[in-house]
């Protein structure tokens, strides 16, 4: 079972607001980039283009290398599990157990409408069995190369 956690951030200076937004978009083309990869190859040859296979051509994608890179690993991780269980519908359908009517691909997201963005810290474990956070993002906020 996935935890997760809805922040409302207030009181963002209007540049750390235009930041956070960016962030959002890279996530959501990254997120469309590695989909595409999947679905093309699904189309083409029907075979299932897995996260070590898929990974490389989206390190290519200056979206990966605009976001940190747990979080771009998490994004197309994201994209691997829809697509598990997309063929795991398929194969209940198949033994009858799922109605085909149901079942659809997983779809692209608009990249400019919603925020969504996945912000991973890497948890350490203490010798007495707490976690200790390693406080690597500020914020979610990260400065930017981009002209405005």
């Amino acid at each position: 079972m996935y935890l997760t956690q809805t922040n409302i951030i207030r009181n963002l200076t209007k540049d750390e607001y235009f930041q956070l937004q960016e962030m959002c978009f890279f996530n959501n083309c990254l997120y469309n980039v590695a989909l595409y990869n999947v679905r093309q190859q699904y189309f083409q040859d029907k075979t299932y283009l897995t996260y070590p296979k898929n990974e490389p051509f989206c390190k290519e994608n200056e979206n990966y290398r605009l976001m940190q890179s747990n979080c771009a690993q998490q994004t197309i991780r994201i994209v691997d599990q829809a697509f598990k269980s997309f063929f795991a519908l398929l194969k209940l359908a198949k033994e009858g157990k799922y109605d085909y009517k149901k079942i659809r691909m997983p779809k692209y997201r608009q990249s400019t409408k919603g925020r969504l963005i996945q912000l991973y810290h890497t948890g350490k474990r203490h010798k007495y069995s707490r976690w200790i956070f390693d406080n690597t993002v500020k914020s979610g906020i990260y400065s930017s190369s981009r002209k405005r």
